[in-house]
């Protein structure tokens, strides 16, 4: 993914706060944030060129992915014995989840994704890439 032009720094803070940074202290022209032992200075721009956003997410150890958010596919069904919708994300080998109404099993399958990309950065892996194709099959 492109970094984005122009990021207006309220969403760039939004972001990364989906990614466990916090705000430590604000200033006029600067904010602190930090995760863990990391600290970084973000300048308080109405928005952040490219270049700035670069040097930003390279000491925070950030991808543009992370700081955007990523879509993955999520395949539900109904399974009538159990009386639970199950929930399987493709894209992410192992990560399946479940819930009394449609609802709820979709919200039990983010929480999923955040522990499985939180287990995947804390082994040092990296977070899968997803691929999406279309094959045509005579029926």
């Amino acid at each position: 993914m492109r970094l984005p032009r122009d990021l207006p720094t309220a969403f760039f803070l939004r972001g990364i706060a989906r990614a466990d940074w916090r705000v430590v202290r604000e200033g006029r022209k600067h904010t602190v944030i930090e995760r863990g032992s990391i600290t970084v200075t973000v300048p308080r721009h109405r928005v952040l060129k490219t270049g700035t956003l670069r040097a930003i997410l390279e000491e925070m150890g950030m991808s543009v992915e992370e700081l955007m958010g990523t879509e993955f596919t999520a395949i539900m069904d109904y399974d009538a014995s159990s009386g639970v919708y199950v929930v399987r994300v493709p894209a992410l080998r192992g990560v399946i989840s479940e819930g009394m109404t449609e609802q709820e099993a979709l919200e039990n399958v983010k929480d999923a994704i955040a522990e499985w990309i939180a287990a995947r950065r804390a082994l040092g892996l990296p977070i899968a890439e997803v691929r999406e194709y279309r094959v045509k099959v005579p029926v």
